[in-house]
Formats: structure tokens, sequence, C-alpha cells
């Protein structure tokens, strides 16, 4: 009867890792990058299965307490119950929100959590880094981006180029002035920005949507306040800064909105 158990649960594993990947919905739990640790544990459930229908009728080598059966079994029934989805635009405000150039998110994370204290040595190394372009190893990716963007009429984000632009534009936010750009995303209002601005954002993840946050870009529009929290646009506009707590940071001067939908996959993944 364990063995019986146990070959459900290692079939029913192996199952659920497969349906979500033919799918595509295995992106709405990891980073696309660990999608060869999944096939991994497809292929060890398998094997495990095939061990376990040659164990049926064989005596138990080592017992296995209920907690354990209920800890194995405890994904597949989450997933009954709570279908895959995207994270919800609702939550920016518990993951936090960056959308200040990244040599400055420093000095501002008491935007989002006020219990880590800011080092001043290491914040001016950040600064500094930034700013000096003699500094190839830190700086030359984006400098070769940068110039990359400056050379468009448009600079449009996609789901592929969307962490390069983001890190070059967060990086030159001054250099960028003028240029003209279109971006999706969904409206978040943060409270530390004007009654005239909004955050057009995106849930980045690193390595799974446990450590999820949303990055995004300024948007400068007179009926802002009017644009409900987590509503799909995509927006056209131009380029300018605006100034928070003293810094240049990147900002759009709205042209026009365009309502969209959700995409398929709303994440945007930094490699």
């Amino acid at each position: 009867m364990a063995s019986i158990a146990r070959l459900l649960i290692c079939l029913g594993l192996s199952t659920l890792f497969i349906q979500l990947i033919v799918s595509d919905e295995l992106s709405l739990f990891i980073n696309p990058k660990y999608n060869w640790l999944i096939f991994c544990c497809v292929l060890i459930l398998i094997i495990l299965s095939i061990v376990q229908l040659y164990t049926l009728k064989k005596p138990d080598i080592h017992f296995i307490g209920k907690w354990g059966y209920v800890m194995m079994t405890l994904p597949l029934v989450m997933v009954i119950i709570f279908p895959p989805q995207a994270l919800d635009p609702s939550m920016a405000s518990k993951k936090g929100t960056f959308y200040l150039p990244q040599g400055n998110q420093q000095k501002n994370t008491d935007s989002v959590n006020d219990n880590y204290p800011v080092d001043q040595e290491v914040d001016m190394q950040i600064d500094e880094a930034t700013t000096d372009s003699s500094n190839d190893d830190f700086t030359n990716p984006y400098q070769k981006i940068k110039e990359e963007m400056l050379k468009k009429d448009l600079i449009q984000f996609t789901e592929e180029n969307y962490a390069d632009y983001y890190n070059a534009l967060s990086f030159y936010p001054t250099e960028f002035v003028g240029k003209k750009i279109k971006i999706l995303g969904f409206v978040y209002h943060d409270q530390t920005l004007k009654k005239d601005e909004f955050v057009i954002g995106r849930f980045t993840v690193t390595c799974c949507t446990a450590d999820a946050m949303v990055i995004g870009v300024v948007v400068k529009d007179p009926h802002a306040i009017q644009l409900k929290n987590k509503k799909w646009i995509e927006v056209t506009g131009t380029l300018t800064t605006t100034k928070q707590e003293g810094y240049d940071m990147p900002a759009i001067q709205l042209t026009s909105s365009e309502d969209t939908t959700e995409p398929k996959d709303p994440y945007i993944y930094f490699y």
C-alpha cells in the first residue's frame, strides 16, 4: 500500500511539472534559466516511479510517516486549489517598487523599507562607479547599450530588451532627454510621486516569484490621477528627467497611451 502511495505521488508530481512545461506556465513560478532543474526533477521522478513499480510486491525498505506523504502531496493539492497565475499588480506595494537610477536606489530604500540603514561609504562608491565611464567592468555593458539606444528614432521596450534598456536608462537618465520611447506595463501610483505622475511598471524575477519586485519608469501625465492601478497600458512619450531627493531620474512626458491586455508572461527576467 505504501509503495502504491509513493508511486502515485511520483507520477502526480512528474505529471504536474510536465503540464507546467507544456502549457508554458512554468515561468509563472521560476526564471526560465532554471527550467533545466525542473527537467531534471521530472527525470528523477520518473525513475523513482519505475523503482516503486519494481518494489510493489516487496516489503518496505524503510518507514515513512504520514506527514511525509502529506508534505509530498501538498504541491498537488495547492495547484488544484490555486491554479497557476501571474502576480497581481496590486502586490506592488508589498513587493517594493524601484524606479530610481541604479546608483541612487541605496539612498531611497526608505520608500520600501525603513529598517535598512544606509552605508554612506558604500553609497559614495556606487555613485562614483555610475559616473566614472573609465570603470569598464562596471559600466561597459550599459555604455554599449546606451549608444545603441541613442541611435534609434524610437526606443521601444520589449520583453527581450527590457532589462538591458532599463539599466542603461537608469544609469544615464540625462543622456536620453528628448528621445522618443514606447513601453508597456501596468499603472502603479506610488505615494512618493506627484499627482500628475505614475509608474508604468513590470514585475521582475531574478530566481523565482518569491523574489519578484516591481521596476518601472515615472510617467508625467496631467490626467494621471484618473488612471486606475493595475491597468495595463502602452505609453508613448518623450524622455525627460525629474528630481527625486536631489537626483535626476528618468521620466516620460506622455504623448499618448493605449489600453492593452496583460501579456501571457508578464514578467521581466534578469539573467
